[in-house]
C-alpha cells in the first residue's frame, strides 16, 4: 500500500465484494449520491461517460448497464478505457459536450 501511495498518491481503494457484481453496481451507490446532492432525477442525465478499464462485460457497455439501474433513460453512453488517465480524458471529453451545446447533463 505505500508503494502505491507514494507514487500515485491514491490512498484509498474499493473492492467489491458479492456474487454477480459489476463495476456498475459500485457506480451504482455514486450515481445516487451524486443526484440526490445535485438535487435532480436520472432521467434528466442525457450522456454517461463510463471510465473504466473493469467492465461489467465487453458488449454492452457499462455506461448503458448503468442507466439502466438508475433510470437514465434519456441517456446515451459509452465506456472509456483509458486505463490510470481515464478519469482526465472522460472528464475533458464530457466538458467538450457541455460546451459545445450538444449537452447540459453529463455524467
Amino acid at each position: 500500500d505505500e508503494w502505491i501511495t507514494s507514487r500515485t498518491g491514491i490512498k484509498e481503494r474499493r473492492i467489491l465484494k458479492g456474487e454477480g457484481l459489476g463495476t456498475s453496481d459500485m457506480a451504482v451507490e455514486a450515481v445516487n449520491g451524486l443526484l440526490k446532492k445535485r438535487g435532480i432525477g436520472a432521467e434528466e442525465i442525457e450522456l454517461i461517460i463510463f471510465c473504466t478499464t473493469t467492465p461489467d462485460y465487453p458488449f454492452p457497455a457499462s455506461a448503458n448497464i448503468l442507466a439502466d439501474k438508475i433510470g437514465a433513460k434519456n441517456a446515451w453512453g459509452y465506456d472509456l478505457q483509458a486505463a490510470c488517465s481515464g478519469f482526465i480524458f472522460g472528464l475533458s471529453t464530457g466538458a467538450q459536450f457541455i460546451e459545445s451545446g450538444k449537452h447540459k447533463k453529463v455524467l
